[in-house]
């Protein structure tokens, strides 16, 4: 019974580390909304200027995230109370910090998963998202940081 399982979530994390390898590539996609096009637009396979950011647990237990904070004089922000953290938001002109979830209903599962420690960081368009994510997994009070991935479609819907 456990095997399958472990199967399928190893499956799962293949797929998840290929679509990361092949985030510095572009995608060309012609939408299929409007009837079949021969060609298509060629844009990135993530959303320009978002990062998605999971704080560690212990992090969370310091962090007081402002969603808009006001600039001091040197035009630097505090967005969390960590310095650490507050240098690299502002080394990455972070526009916004917002959560990603809202209230969940299974507080066990929100706790068990760290749902409630998934933020989004909007940065100023044109930023090296790449080079984003290095700077925030390099920091110790991020679990993990990934580019917010596009979702495209695989096939042409056969429904009329």
């Amino acid at each position: 019974m456990r095997r399958p399982a472990l199967i399928a979530l190893l499956v799962c994390i293949l797929f998840m580390f290929v679509g990361l390898s092949q985030a510095a590539e572009t995608i060309t996609y012609a939408p299929v909304q409007d009837g079949f096009t021969q060609s298509g637009e060629t844009v990135s396979p993530y959303v320009e200027g978002r990062v998605l950011v999971k704080f560690t647990a212990q992090a969370m237990d310091r962090v007081a995230i402002r969603e808009f904070p006001d600039k001091s004089a040197d035009g630097n922000a505090a967005w969390t109370g960590i310095s650490s953290l507050d240098a690299v938001f502002n080394a990455l002109d972070t526009s916004r910090i917002s959560q990603m979830h809202g209230s969940v209903r299974n507080k066990a599962e929100v706790e068990r998963l760290g749902i409630d420690r998934w933020y989004l960081v909007d940065v100023v368009y044109g930023t090296d998202i790449e080079a984003a994510v290095d700077n925030l997994v390099a920091d110790p009070n991020i679990e993990t940081a990934v580019p917010d991935l596009r979702a495209f479609p695989m096939t042409t819907p056969n429904d009329p």
